[in-house]
């Protein structure tokens, strides 16, 4: 399975780990999790769907979510935030916008 990163996903990513330099080791542990066993259970991951499309979500930690899409050769990482930013505010919404809903 390969792991795509949107542009924007990495800009955000960078942009936390300036303020939570371990919070790169958090994703990379759980992203290693999913790999092996996608139900573990502190990933928490959960299928959200809006207007007939899938995405899904993994905790990273409490307050850090990570949202994906499903991808012929993989999975597409296109947002990383806290559960507001991500769900409400964030790049979930765009996405969906670009799959011309």
């Amino acid at each position: 399975m390969i792991i795509h990163e949107a542009s924007n996903y990495s800009r955000k990513f960078e942009k936390l780990v300036k303020h939570d330099p371990d919070l790169g080791k958090k994703v990379d542990r759980k992203l290693q999790l999913f790999l092996v066993n996608r139900n573990y259970p502190s990933l928490r991951l959960h299928k959200i769907e809006v207007a007939g499309e899938t995405v899904w979500s993994i905790s990273i930690d409490l307050k850090i979510r990570m949202l994906f899409s499903h991808v012929e050769d993989g999975i597409l990482l296109f947002d990383i935030g806290s559960h507001d930013e991500v769900y409400w505010f964030g790049d979930f919404w765009q996405y969906l916008k670009s799959l011309k809903l």
